[in-house]
Order: structure tokens, then sequence, then C-alpha cells
């Protein structure tokens, strides 16, 4: 067995990526750090990114920036759009 053998059988349909990350963001109390997603998601970066832009393109989620230190280095995190809001309400994930 090669190595990404094993990795390529696991792999995730694409509307089933895009579900997990509502219901991970919906249920998260604050935005998340991108490395923080992928870590709760446990899918692959190609698979995360690739559901991630698909949610972002249809208004699901939404990258939030916060300027941190005295550097005022800037740091994307992800959270629910309006849509994925209404998703996540409908669907019983949202945090209360």
């Amino acid at each position: 067995m090669e190595p990404n053998a094993a990795v390529d059988s696991v792999t995730v349909s694409p509307v089933a990526a895009r579900e997990r990350i509502l219901r991970v963001l919906g249920s998260a109390p604050r935005p998340l750090r991108w490395a923080e997603l992928q870590n709760a998601l446990g899918l692959l970066t190609n698979e995360a990114r690739a559901a991630c832009e698909w949610l972002m393109d249809q208004g699901y989620i939404a990258p939030t920036q916060l300027i941190k230190g005295a550097a005022r280095s800037v740091e994307a995190f992800w959270t629910l759009g309006e849509k994925g809001r209404v998703w996540a309400q409908r669907n019983g994930a949202l945090a209360a």
C-alpha cells in the first residue's frame, strides 16, 4: 500500500465537507483561525480550501480580520455569513 492510498480513500464529498464547515463554525463560540478550522474539520487542506471557497462565494461563510498588537498584524478568522447563520439555525447547528 502506498503512503497516500489510505488518505485518498478517506476523501469527503464536497457537500459533506461544506456541511461540516457550517456545523463547526455554527457551534464555535467565536470566529476561528484557518488552522483551528482545519483541525476541527479533520479534512485534507485541499478539501477544506475548496469547500471554504465555495461557501464564501455563496455567502455562507465570511472572513473577518483582527488587528493584533503594536505591529498591527492582520489575521483572518472565519465565521458564518448571513446564509450560513440561517442554515445553521434551521439545522440545529447554531450555538446558543
